[in-house]
């Protein structure tokens, strides 16, 4: 989720201790070594089984949790992987995010989905590439006046090409007026050959897009599953982990992975289902509103009729969900209730709407602001029954593995598992209203 001006300029990253992903203690990009549940009971380490993954592919992963027969279809494998020291706060651009990336798409190949995205200038049809102008989220950035989080203002970050209206140059030269030079062609609209000539080069970055095609009549019709993969990188030797936000979301679509994939089997999928996870969200929702600007080929915006995003789902009580959405989530409110009641004995059983607030900050703003029917779950509120504060680990470097695990055995990030295999198989075959 993005960065909360105010609650940032309360905290002075590098100034306290920070936890790595395993021990607690000072880590180096190493193996991984991250803690996750066994059998529900308790925490153990992985096993030196657990290989490195990244940029050389899914390796065998085995001893993680006895009786789990695809350590695939746990969160927590991915999330201590994306949390690790060796990913480093997984910042846009950078090569953890890169690796992260690489770990993505592998799994996506893995489990059958399709990179539609051919002409990508990376040569990855999985990848949808931008160049990204981007700002460090640091502490004691000053920006005038209130700061208002979303994607219109850009505060750390944008891209610049020919979807990028007028409004948008101006908000950019508004908020990064000081940065800019006073000569040199800045006196219309921004270009990006003056910003580069000025020394403000951009920097390569993608979202990691995947498909899993639908076997009905309306296979020409999409549900998006999103999470942005990326966090805010490390400071020296400082890494903020981004453990629940956002590696908990993105962990847990790609735990539903082999789900999706056996729902497609089944003739279960009607619609299809992408699978989106973005980068530089937390420089802006930049990731999701290039996304928007720029379908993908044979994909106009038309043909997606709903979205769903996870953000920060690891965390608090088993028992509970948040769920947030304006008025025009419509159909696809109702497709998670119905999801989560579909969950039986496992059902979240406290479902809070006290996130509302935080709807210009989470990606799924730019498939709303774009008229598509769109619903987020968020769990970083304190109060189980309802609002509350952000919890103290948001945007610190102490966001780890292991406080999931103290909070409730990683088992929530399951449960979103296996609630967004149904949101999918539900929202892909609702009747639409007209």
């Amino acid at each position: 989720m993005t960065n909360d001006i105010r609650k940032a300029q309360r905290a002075t990253l590098g100034t306290k201790p920070f936890l790595s992903a395993s021990s607690g203690q000072l880590s180096q990009p190493a193996k991984v070594k991250g803690p996750v549940l066994r059998s529900g009971q308790g925490v153990a380490r992985l096993s030196s089984s657990l290989e490195r993954v990244g940029s050389r592919g899914i390796t065998a992963i085995t001893s993680i949790r006895p009786g789990v027969a695809n350590p695939d279809a746990d969160p927590m494998t991915h999330i201590t992987y994306l949390a690790s020291a060796e990913l480093r706060g997984r910042g846009s651009p950078s090569e953890g995010y890169n690796a992260a990336s690489q770990y993505a798409t592998n799994l996506m190949k893995k489990y059958g989905l399709e990179g539609v995205n051919s002409g990508d200038p990376s040569g990855n049809p999985f990848y949808q590439t931008f160049d990204l102008f981007g700002f460090d989220i640091v502490p004691h950035l000053h920006i005038h006046g209130r700061p208002t989080i979303g994607p219109q203002l850009f505060q750390y970050g944008f891209y610049l090409d020919d979807t990028t209206t007028k409004d948008e140059h101006d908000a950019i030269r508004k908020q990064h007026g000081h940065r800019l030079p006073r000569s040199g062609g800045f006196s219309g609209n921004l270009s990006v050959d003056a910003l580069k000539r000025a020394g403000m080069a951009a920097s390569p970055v993608q979202n990691v897009i995947g498909v899993v095609r639908g076997t009905g009549p309306q296979a020409n019709e999409y549900i998006v599953l999103m999470a942005h993969l990326d966090h805010i990188g490390a400071r020296g030797n400082t890494i903020n982990f981004g453990a629940d936000d956002n590696a908990s979301g993105s962990g847990t679509l790609l735990a539903a992975l082999p789900q999706l994939q056996e729902l497609q089997k089944a003739g279960k999928l009607n619609r299809s289902v992408i699978v989106l996870l973005t980068a530089a969200e937390e420089k802006g929702l930049v990731g999701s509103r290039y996304f928007i600007k720029h379908p993908l080929p044979g994909i106009p915006v038309t043909a997606i009729k709903g979205c769903y995003n996870v953000d920060m789902c690891g965390r608090w009580e088993l028992e509970r969900m948040s769920l947030g959405g304006g008025s025009g989530s419509g159909f696809m409110r109702d497709a998670v209730l119905k999801a989560n009641e579909a969950l039986g004995a496992n059902k979240f059983t406290t479902v809070n709407r006290d996130i509302d607030q935080f709807e210009q900050r989470q990606d799924g703003w730019n498939f709303t602001q774009a008229g598509i029917p769109t619903v987020f779950a968020f769990e970083g509120l304190s109060n189980p029954r309802g609002g509350g504060d952000l919890h103290s680990d948001y945007h610190q470097p102490t966001d780890t593995v292991d406080k999931i695990i103290r909070d409730n055995g990683g088992n929530k990030v399951r449960r979103f598992r296996d609630l967004t295999a149904e949101v999918a198989r539900i929202a892909s075959n609702a009747t639409l209203p007209a």
